[in-house]
């Protein structure tokens, strides 16, 4: 038989890619990288030549002395073109420019850095389930056994075979078995709650952890 994996359920490295995906705080730091390129290109500009294109128009009304003729209007138009290259300017263009570098490298790192955390933090909050996952696999196991105990021990009492104190300490087993199993699912619940906080979606089926030299 073939084990589809969509019936393996979500593997850790999907996990991983719908977190980086989905994650705000690391769509701020691209925002904040995507900025620092704008910066640096921008300083880069100042030492390129500038260019300005301007003009006019108008119209220019022309009176006739003569009485008898009609006066007319000319056309006027005027264009001017201007270069500027920057020759010196004390530092300042390149001082700019090691500024916006500055800024690229330190914004690179912040997302590299929070990348870096969000995978540490998914990893753990993956196995974090499936840990709190099989703990109540076991607990509800544990329970189901010393309800047998208790049953078993009660009908014993009934036919004079153990005390009431057996019948006492079974019942007691049980009682801290519950309580273990109530732990547990709290645990759980607070783990699938960081793992939707973390990634993006609650965690459905979980695939098993790879092994660690596949990480």
């Amino acid at each position: 038989a073939v084990t589809s994996p969509a019936a393996m359920g979500q593997t850790l490295d999907e996990a991983l890619r719908q977190a980086i995906q989905n994650n705000p705080q690391l769509d701020v730091q691209r925002a904040d990288a995507a900025i620092a390129e704008e910066q640096l290109k921008e300083a880069r500009g100042q030492r390129r030549p500038t260019v300005t294109l301007s003009g006019g128009g108008g119209v220019q009304s022309i009176e006739s002395g003569n009485a008898f003729a009609a006066g007319g209007e000319n056309s006027l138009a005027s264009a001017q073109l201007e270069a500027s290259l920057p020759i010196y300017t004390g530092g300042r263009v390149a001082s700019g420019i090691r500024q916006a570098e500055a800024g690229i490298n330190a914004s690179q790192a912040g997302l590299d850095g929070a990348t870096q955390d969000l995978i540490l933090d998914v990893i753990t909050s993956y196995a974090d389930v499936l840990r709190d996952r099989e703990t109540i696999s076991i607990r509800e196991n544990s329970v189901n056994l010393l309800s047998e105990q208790v049953r078993a021990a009660s009908d014993r009492f009934d036919v004079g075979v153990v005390t009431r104190t057996d019948v006492a300490q079974a019942e007691a087993r049980l009682e801290g078995a519950n309580a273990s199993l109530a732990g547990a699912q709290a645990q759980l619940e607070a783990s699938e709650a960081l793992f939707a906080f973390l990634v993006g979606s609650e965690p459905g089926p979980l695939a098993a952890l790879p092994d660690a030299g596949a990480m």
